[in-house]
């Protein structure tokens, strides 16, 4: 056989697999599935809104306390990025 053939018979079964996927996918959504506001209503984070809000604050929390953190590092370390109205006087010149 080819090289050309092979490559082309190589790539059958994984089309083959796909074509099916979109079927059975498509079959279950015309089958209906369940409706928007049933599967909302059905979501455990409508009563307990805490399993949300407390990790999300958290994250926020941590990523805002890095953020001035590496600021404060950043004008500790690097004062000629400091704005020019807080340098000390004469820090500049020779």
């Amino acid at each position: 056989m080819s090289a050309s053939l092979t490559s082309a018979l190589s790539l059958l079964p994984p089309l083959a697999w796909l074509r099916n996927w979109r079927v059975a996918r498509a079959r279950a959504l015309l089958r209906g599935g369940l409706p928007l506001a049933e599967a909302a209503s059905n979501s455990i984070y409508m009563v307990a809104w805490w399993l949300i809000m407390i990790p999300g604050l958290i994250l926020l929390l941590t990523t805002l306390s890095f953020n001035i953190l590496g600021d404060a590092l950043r004008d500790a370390l690097d004062p000629a990025s400091r704005p020019a109205r807080l340098r000390r006087k004469g820090a500049g010149k020779s």
